[in-house]
């Protein structure tokens, strides 16, 4: 029997509740659920692979791209079967035209044989495309031109980055400037990913050269005087590097919510475009053969986009502070927007559980089996060596405890065709610092350096080391260029053939980089593998492009200086080598057939400074010694330890890059070695944030009694970690320690009487520090209004309470969250926003007496005597009358009296 349709019931989905339709309708809806779940599962992992996809292919291309930078830039040829290759489509041309070509080309040879390399290559690539071109202004070629590569770097979760970059010019400063874009781990309704967040650099302009900015002037009548005076203002104006700046929402534009989620989304777009179309068709759109082939749209965004950035300067136009507004930032999507659950989200999830496990871990490994002869953990896991002899990869087991055979480690910079082309920016302050590519003039300086330091640098020929008897790895890692790699692999094995030793380490070789597991294993083993290396072999970069510094004088700089330059070379510009030059007890810098014994001549270059003995090195042309301490500076090492802290390691690597954004803990790890709970109970995921990860650096650095990881805040423009009811003494994000007027990060000082203890319920994660020290009350907090000397960090300043034992002269400075804000500057506006509900939150607490400065780094022993200057505290803030508190930030009290004979009265904190 046909069932007959339901009259008088229409079923209007739209508005009609699931719960209102008959029960045999429902079951059918709930079967079609249980289908689409499946259908969801399996676009989730249709997403997973094909990520895992693009980053398998990603590796291959690079190799391309940084082949195509080399030509671009002049660096290299390209070869017979290359433009062979490339001419391949020209086949089909008439020969009068190839004729034409040929006498063309025959001219222009001779009329530009010595231009370098294809010129304006990236300002005519960008030209061609079109949602590029429609940005770029007059005013933008002069800057544009000076761009040496574009290339993307993929992050470690959805998203990516574009990195520009631009040779020595007169507009800025940078060298790299990068907009990263990141979307959310969950996919939209339609399966497409869901827009993030972006972050970009910030462009450092040359004054008078910022061409996102115009100056207006107009003329303002005195009502009281009624003279009249011209006043310039800086007005915003449009230019391709407000690419670079993210595109604000606030509370007080008249913009329509939709006009900003256009200008958003086409922002989107556009670095989707330069990441799938301009940087893999980069050659296409030069020659304009991609624009031939495109299909022209009805509508281009790029109108959209300059309609909605003109309403948007047009309506800051009439404001006098052009200042960053207060920036919020929606998850725009290209299907509909998503609610946002009250329950946790996926990454706060993840990032909780981590940072609640990461305590857990430590507690299991508080009393770890230990060697009795290093007093180290043991590591039970095989560690893999590389035999030059047989070409085959063998296993140690047992970490610490060995027995390793010996060997000797590598230290190379990944990708070498993305680093600029001078090392040698920022090395004295006073000189050009330019780089000499004259290869007569590199050749004769290595001619005279091997002459008058034949001890520390030599030309060594290939076969007395060995040639013959290195076996060539059979397969090298896919994700490096394969030349490169086994240019690195000779030059360690020739080191090592030289030492009499069998076995190498080579991360390529030795760790298996598509193992997820295999790499977290040995990134928490990297003090083992440098420390225990007989030497460590430094490809030197420098060298390898044949490169010396070109000295304003050669009557000054002498061969000791040039091999100073050598062995830093690159090497400081990235975040891996810190720990893999500081560690090693001996360093060799080699690039072909050069060798130069590294630690030996630093360590009589160091002999001399330091004991001012006879001058073995023609040391003339450096008298105060300001090379050495200025290329040693960006050359950690093991003679030099003493001045690289552990406490201050994230600071000096602040500068250097960083593949993945992870690796600014990740790739310092092994500097943590005496600590091996530390290091062991942070588990290697990049699938957590950088905030995230040093946020649970931080707090496991307190667990283990550190009390400088008290002094870390998170940083100006850093992201939040998502880590759900943190400790009020863990960072809120990636950021750094305080600093004093030197620019060096605070080191907590002495103290007997302070004592420091951690909560051990494991129920509660650690979450409690225990104070047992000297506090002042504060009665008033203020943002401070102007800057203060040498100070830049500080951004409050507290009025304290004297005590009977202790007398103060005045106010004393101190710091918020975000480190690094300024409230008198025109700052981002979610620091300024952040800043005001810090300081809402401390000067509330300060008017009901509840906040106090809890003194960290030293106590008075001896009644009578000064504080040390300028002594370090805690901002701490109660709730419930002193039973817990909680941490709001830093101060620096100034020198105080301590009279005779008073009883210091100690307090307890409870800090959670």
């Amino acid at each position: 029997m046909t069932q007959q349709p339901t009259q008088n019931k229409k079923l209007d989905f739209p508005g009609v509740s699931i719960e209102s339709l008959p029960a045999p309708v429902r079951q059918r809806v709930s079967g079609l659920r249980g289908i689409q779940q499946e259908h969801s599962n399996l676009e989730a992992e249709l997403q997973e692979e094909i990520s895992e996809l693009e980053k398998k292919y990603f590796a291959k291309f690079t190799p391309l791209y940084q082949r195509r930078s080399g030509i671009v830039n002049g660096e290299v040829e390209p070869t017979d079967a290359e433009v062979e290759a490339g001419n391949e489509d020209d086949e089909d041309e008439d020969e009068d035209g190839e004729a034409a070509e040929e006498q063309q080309t025959e001219e222009d040879d001779e009329n530009d044989n010595s231009m370098k390399g294809i010129p304006e290559f990236w300002l005519s690539t960008m030209k061609g495309l079109n949602t590029l071109a429609k940005v770029i202004t007059d005013e933008d070629e002069p800057a544009l031109r000076f761009i040496t590569d574009i290339r993307m770097e993929l992050l470690g979760g959805p998203g990516f980055r574009l990195v520009f970059e631009f040779a020595e010019n007169d507009f800025f400063t940078n060298t790299t400037i990068t907009k990263t874009y990141s979307f959310q781990r969950e996919s939209s309704y339609w399966g497409e990913l869901i827009y993030g967040r972006t972050e970009s650099d910030t462009i450092h302009w040359k004054p008078g050269k910022d061409l996102t900015v115009r100056v207006e002037s107009r003329k303002q009548r005195d009502t009281r005087t009624n003279q009249t005076r011209t006043v310039k203002k800086a007005v915003p104006t449009k230019s391709f590097f407000n690419f670079f700046a993210p595109k604000p929402v606030t509370e007080n534009d008249q913009i329509a919510s939709s006009d900003i989620e256009g200008l958003i989304e086409f922002d989107y777009l556009l670095g989707e475009d330069i990441r799938g179309e301009l940087i893999p068709h980069a050659v296409d759109w030069f020659t304009s053969e991609a624009v031939q082939s495109e299909e022209v749209e009805d509508e281009i965004e790029g109108d959209r986009f300059e309609e909605v950035e003109e309403d948007i300067r047009e309506h800051r136009h009439d404001e006098e502070d052009f200042s960053e507004p207060d920036i919020a930032y929606p998850n725009a999507t290209r299907s509909a927007s998503r609610e946002i659950s009250e329950e946790m989200t996926a990454t706060e999830r993840l990032e909780t559980e981590e940072f609640q496990n990461a305590y857990s871990k430590a507690m299991d490994l508080e009393c770890p089996e230990l060697n009795a002869t290093t007093g180290r953990a043991i590591s039970v896991a095989p560690m893999k060596f590389f035999n030059i002899k047989t070409g085959m990869l063998v296993e140690s087991v047992g970490g610490y405890s060995g027995p390793f055979p010996p060997f000797v480690v590598a230290s190379y910079i990944w990708n070498p065709g993305c680093l600029p082309q001078n090392p040698f920016v920022g090395l004295f302050e006073d000189q050009q610092n330019l780089a000499s590519e004259d290869l007569a003039a590199f050749q004769e300086r290595v001619k005279k350096a091997c002459n008058t330091l034949p001890e520390f640098i030599s030309e060594v020929s290939i076969e007395d080391e060995g040639l013959s008897q290195i076996k060539l790895p059979a397969k090298m890692c896919d994700k490096l260029s394969q030349d490169y790699q086994r240019e690195v692999y000779l030059l360690v094995a020739r080191e090592a053939y030289r030492r009499g030793v069998d076995h190498i380490w080579m991360d390529t070789l030795c760790i298996d980089q598509d193992s997820e597991n295999d790499v977290s294993t040995n990134v928490g083993r990297m003090s083992e593998i440098y420390e225990q290396a007989v030497c460590c072999v430094v490809v030197a970069e420098v060298l390898r492009r044949k490169l010396c510094y070109d000295a304003p004088s050669t009557n000054t700089w002498v061969s000791s200086q040039d091999l100073l330059t050598w062995i830093v070379g690159y090497h400081y510009l990235r975040v891996w080598v810190f720990q893999e030059t500081l560690l090693p007890k001996t360093i060799v810098a080699r690039a072909g057939n050069l060798r130069i014994e590294a630690t030996n001549f630093i360590a009589k270059y160091l002999a001399h400074v330091d004991k001012c003995q006879e001058d073995p090195l023609d040391l003339c042309g450096d008298p105060r010694h300001e090379c050495f301490e200025r290329t040693m500076s960006r050359f950690p090492n093991s003679l030099l330890r003493r001045t690289f802290q552990t406490h201050r390691y994230l600071d000096h690597t602040d500068s250097r890059s960083a593949f993945l954004p992870q690796d600014r803990v990740y790739g310092l790890l092994a500097l943590w070695q005496s600590d091996s709970t530390l290091v062991q109970a942070l588990n290697v995921n990049y699938s957590l944030s950088l905030s995230c990860i040093f946020a649970i650096l931080t707090y496991l650095r307190v667990c283990m009694k550190d009390k400088n990881a008290l002094l870390v805040l998170r940083r100006s423009r850093a992201q939040k970690h998502a880590i759900r009811n943190a400790p009020s003494w863990v960072p809120t994000g990636y950021g750094g320690a305080l600093r004093d007027e030197s620019g060096q990060a605070i080191l907590v000082g002495g103290g007997k009487t302070i004592t420091m203890s951690m909560s051990m319920d494991r129920s509660k994660w650690g979450k409690a520090v225990s104070l047992d020290t000297l506090s002042l009350s504060i009665t008033e907090v203020l943002p401070v209004e102007s800057a203060l000397p040498n100070l830049p960090d500080y951004n409050i300043l507290l009025t304290l309470k004297d005590r009977p034992d202790i007398q103060l002269p005045g106010p004393c400075e101190g710091v918020i969250e975000p480190l690094g804000h300024q409230p008198y500057k025109s700052e981002n506006g979610t620091d300024r926003q952040d800043f005001q509900n810090e300081l809402g939150r401390l000067q509330t607490a300060v008017s009901s007496d509840s906040a106090v400065v809890a003194i960290l780094d030293r106590n008075p022993s001896d009644p009578g005597q000064r504080f040390v200057k300028k002594h370090i505290c805690l901002i701490l803030c109660t709730a419930d009358g002193g039973n817990t508190w909680t941490r709001h930030g830093l101060a620096r009290i100034p020198q105080a009296t301590l009279p005779k004979g008073q009883k210091y009265t100690f307090q307890k904190f409870h800090i959670t």
